[in-house]
């Protein structure tokens, strides 16, 4: 691809501004001296450090002709005129390859974060162009360009040379670089979804059908009155739009430096600022956040929500998939106070690595519900990455696993998103999974607790006797007050005495109130009308109903597990991860990719190799192609040997029993070799494939794997190793950072993990070393993006210790940068 092409992106600026930034072309001479002329005689003299009131030739021709290598210039366009400009030139008499950086930006755009978006580009276009240092000297009254690199997160120590101020730094990423980048990306979006929530004025914000003929004029009419954002609605159906229609709706809404929701959007809520542009009536104010995207599904999710009296603080509908995406809403949720859960119903999504990345950030700080996020993810396979193709990818249920292991409920039913944010959003979160149980119907208290079981809650059924009513109070306010007692489910039957529904109510309303750290919820069964709930607002000591137990034990279940999940997500010091020679990896990868430049395997001895670098040392084999090579092999390791045949079609198949353990002389050694030679032809194989191993201690045969995910990038799984774990996806899985206590969960967590804790009599397995390989495994998949696929199998886990008996890896030659280090939509 073109630099011109691949450097090109669309930019937020601090104060949520749209802007365009891209290389210069030939044809922007006139466009530069005009914005000049637009610059302060102060600004100039600060980037030339002499008075410079015009450009010069010399001045454009520098700017403009470059080769995109050693030389690179960029500009910053917002509403077709460039405010800025950033240019960096190769500099001799530097032992690494160093190039001098300037920038300049229109005087009426300070403050915008332009010149830090610069930064973050020209940066990353010199890595590309194997620039190793930035050079810039300032006149020392220019503090606000000083302080531009020292806030960018670099190793940058300003020195005073000569009357000047100079920096010399590296431009390889840190984690202060990143850390930087991440937190302004989250203001600069979230303050680009708040402007369009809180219009100042009337022009601020546009609403409009979309019709693609008028569409363009009705942007040109949108920037001229200053607007910062244009919804385009549904006009009673989904237009049926190609990919191009809704890149062109983009570039063209873009162009004009404006935020985009739609095509067919069903519009957007702001409850405590009074905005509401869709067809339905004001939500009661509330915590709860809610994102759709089609106009259809919106619809239905809104009219869901305001069924259920869910109390809302935004709703935001994006239409068709274009320019506004759940990764722009997520950065905003994160930033607003007012929203405190946060409902995500995706038909796909825009970057689906930062969605990832964002989303784990937010379900650490806010209650997130997710609706089928892997039919989005799956959806958003796209990665501009060339490399992309060659990747496997992981199944649908591993993205919802892992998503639920950062800390956000994932759901397949719609009712079930706005079960949790009823009862987060009105009663306080269960410390844990004991649930009081209670009905004046021994029959209902036996079935509720049931469900509790089944949905892992540890339930206690009370049966209340005498009055209904003051009996059921009177035993909820006592469990309320248990401190062996969690969270409380009162449900009420009204058999035949009427109003009993509406007094239960009344006064398990008035309990809800005083709850601090237990929730309540109540369920009613009867003929009786409920009273009519009419609160404005929704908010916490208000009681969550249910018209049905189970929904209620669901919700419960899936909070609980969550803040379990969310406990063990969040980082702790005495973390323990793995961790290699990481630089060395990377170079002999890259050495390999440089003659192989399309990827391959790595053969055995570099699989080896590569291990060796992370602390995993394979059982050592030879390869053998005659019963004397195997006889001469086993004499080299001692005898008690084994031989097994390691044809691919066998791989990871202990059922077909392709191996001869403890062979301890020729003779044996000459059995096992027929054996396996005539299975290798009753099975049809195209080649008999001998290998000659020292015996290791037996245990419980598992299979390690790590590949490079389109979506989620790194992810590791472990199974029992064999066909029934693959069938029946008995598999648990990790992404980095992955610590000892995720490797110990992926292990238990098996259905088939009662293997490794001594099954029918046989001892149980050491841990400790099986966990070390699984982290370590994590950690060589994270640190080298082009090893695609790593594969140990088997891993024998015994009483004792972990024997690694076969591995394999693939490599391809994909960015070593999973995440983009410069901002930029989507």
């Amino acid at each position: 691809m073109k630099p011109e092409l691949r450097w090109e992106a669309d930019v937020i600026l601090n104060d949520g501004g749209i802007a365009t930034l891209r290389p210069v072309q030939p044809t922007d001479r006139d466009a530069l001296i005009e914005f000049y002329s637009r610059v302060s005689d102060k600004s100039k003299y600060l980037r030339f450090f002499t008075t410079h009131p015009e450009l010069t030739a010399q001045d454009l021709t520098e700017w403009v002709e470059v080769d995109q290598r050693d030389q690179v210039t960029l500009v910053l366009i917002e509403r077709e005129d460039i405010v800025a400009t950033a240019r960096y030139a190769l500099v001799s008499g530097h032992e690494q390859r160093t190039a001098d950086v300037s920038f300049l930006v229109q005087d009426d755009h300070h403050g915008r974060g332009i010149a830090n978006i610069l930064l973050e580009h020209l940066a990353q276009i010199g890595r590309e162009n194997d620039v190793k240092r930035f050079f810039a000297e300032m006149l020392t009254q220019n503090r606000s360009m000083v302080q531009t690199f020292i806030r960018a997160g670099y190793s940058v120590k300003p020195e005073l040379e000569d009357g000047y101020i100079t920096v010399d730094f590296p431009i390889d990423p840190t984690d202060i670089s990143r850390e930087v980048m991440e937190r302004r990306e989250l203001r600069a979006e979230a303050t680009s979804i708040r402007r369009l929530l809180n219009p100042a004025q009337d022009t601020d914000l546009v609403i409009a059908t979309y019709n693609p003929d008028t569409f363009d004029e009705v942007l040109d009419q949108a920037a001229q009155q200053g607007a910062r954002g244009i919804i385009s609605l549904a006009d009673g159906h989904n237009p049926a739009l190609t990919a191009q229609d809704l890149r062109d709706f983009v570039a063209q809404a873009r162009e004009h430096g404006l935020r985009a929701l739609g095509p067919a959007s069903l519009g957007i809520i702001n409850t405590r600022g009074g905005l509401n542009t869709t067809p339905a009536p004001m939500p009661r104010t509330g915590n709860v956040g809610l994102f759709t995207q089609s106009a259809g599904i919106s619809t239905l999710a809104l009219s869901h929500a305001i069924e259920r009296g869910v109390g809302i603080s935004t709703f935001i509908s994006a239409g068709a998939f274009a320019d506004v995406t759940g990764n722009d809403v997520i950065q905003f949720w994160a930033d607003d106070p007012d929203t405190n859960i946060c409902l995500l119903s995706l038909d796909t999504v825009g970057n689906p690595r930062k969605f990832f990345r964002v989303l784990r950030r937010l379900a650490l700080e806010k209650q997130v519900v997710v609706f089928i996020p892997s039919r989005a993810l799956k959806s958003a396979r796209y990665l501009d990455d060339p490399g992309i193709s060659t990747l496997n990818n992981a199944d649908p249920s591993a993205l919802d696993a892992v998503i639920r292991s950062s800390g956000a409920m994932v759901v397949t039913r719609r009712d079930t998103m706005f079960d949790l944010a009823q009862l987060l959003a009105r009663q306080p979160v269960p410390a844990g999974r004991r649930v009081a149980v209670i009905s004046n119907s021994a029959g209902l208290s036996e079935q509720m607790a049931q469900s509790a079981q089944r949905f892992g809650l540890n339930p206690r059924a009370i049966t209340v006797t005498g009055d209904p009513v003051s009996g059921l109070l009177e035993v909820t306010t006592a469990a309320l007050a248990d401190d062996s007692i969690d969270a409380v489910l009162s449900g009420l039957v009204e058999i035949s005495t009427a109003g009993q529904v509406a007094a239960a109510h009344r006064g398990l309303s008035e309990l809800a109130t005083t709850t601090v750290h237990k929730p309540l919820i109540g369920t009613f069964v009867g003929f009786g009308d409920l009273p009519e709930d009419d609160a404005d607002t929704e908010h916490l000591g208000q009681l969550p109903v249910f018209g049905n137990y189970a929904d209620a034990l669901e919700a419960l279940s899936l909070i609980v597990s969550n803040e379990e999940a969310r406990a063990a997500a969040r980082p702790q010091p005495e973390d323990e991860v793995g961790s290699g020679r990481r630089s060395a990896a990377r170079e002999f990868v890259a050495s390999l990719l440089s003659s192989s430049p399309a990827g391959r395997e790595l053969s055995d001895v570099e699989t080896a190799h590569v291990l060796r670098l992370y602390g995993i040392n394979l059982i050592p084999w030879q390869p053998v192609s005659t019963l004397a090579e195997a006889i001469v092999a086993a004499e080299e390791y001692g005898w008690d040997v084994v031989l097994k045949n390691v044809h691919p079609a066998l791989r990871g198949r202990p059922e077909l029993s392709a191996v001869v353990r403890h062979i301890g002389d020729s003779a044996e050694l000459a059995t096992a070799w027929n054996t396996l030679e005539r299975m290798s032809a009753d099975l049809g194989l195209d080649a008999f494939s001998p290998v000659v191993q020292p015996t290791v201690p037996p245990g419980t045969t598992l299979t390690i794997r790590a590949i490079e995910d389109p979506v989620l990038g790194p992810i590791s799984s472990v199974g029992i190793a064999g066909p029934i774990s693959e069938l029946l996806k008995d598999k648990s899985y990790g992404v980095p950072p992955l610590r000892r206590r995720d490797a110990h969960r992926m292990l238990t967590s098996l259905a088939a993990s009662e293997l490794l804790r001594g099954h029918r009599g046989t001892p149980p397995a050491l841990l400790e070393p099986a966990e070390y390989v699984i982290m370590q495994v994590n950690a060589l998949k994270d640190d080298v993006p082009a090893l695609v696929e790593i594969e140990l199998t088997p891993v024998i886990v015994g009483a004792m210790d972990t024997a690694v008996v076969g591995a394999r890896m693939r490599i391809a030659d994909i960015d070593t940068e999973r995440d983009p280090l410069a901002r930029r939509l989507r």
